[in-house]
């Protein structure tokens, strides 16, 4: 090796064209280290890509599940909205039912006064006419036990009268 170092060095074509080969070397040394970096970097690159990816795919998986929960949540509540709508009609109905019936609670109740104060009144008449009656009633017992003294002394009188015109006929017979 060293006879082939002192033969490059003593001929100057072969000096050249041994720089030229590690020059070429170098340059084909270069070109590799440089290949290699961008291998290396792209590598590092993809990798990380990849990890990106998987973290974007992952994101995009949960963003489905809540879009589909959300979908669903959203038929819910259109469900419930339609239901809400007829409950509201409903309680329109209902409402209107109750003011019918609070007015006919409120008739009811003005005609339940004016009965109370009609049957107030009518029994204080009842009251009175029956203290009419017990008071009829006994002047009637009075008048009747009345009555009957006067016909028992009214026949007594008659009897009476009957027999003096009977003795005052015999005693005009006997004239």
């Amino acid at each position: 090796m060293q006879e082939a170092l002192a033969t490059i060095q003593n001929d100057s074509t072969m000096m050249l064209i041994a720089g030229m080969a590690i020059a070429v070397l170098l340059a084909i040394v270069l070109v590799v280290v440089i290949s290699s970096m961008r291998v290396k970097s792209y590598k590092d690159r993809f990798q990380n890509l990849l990890l990106e990816l998987k973290e974007k795919s992952d994101y995009i998986e949960t963003l489905e599940k809540e879009a589909k929960a959300s979908r669903a949540e959203d038929t819910k509540n259109k469900k419930e909205l339609a239901s809400f709508d007829e409950t509201k009609a409903a309680l329109k109905k209902a409402k209107a039912e109750s003011k019918v019936i609070d007015t006919a609670y409120e008739d009811n109740k003005k005609k339940l006064e004016k009965t109370k104060s009609t049957l107030s009144a009518l029994e204080k008449k009842h009251d009175r006419l029956e203290e009419a009656h017990t008071t009829l009633k006994a002047a009637l017992e009075t008048s009747l036990e009345e009555n009957s003294k006067l016909r028992t002394s009214n026949a007594r009188l008659l009897m009476k009268l009957e027999k003096e015109v009977a003795q005052a006929l015999q005693e005009h017979g006997k004239k």
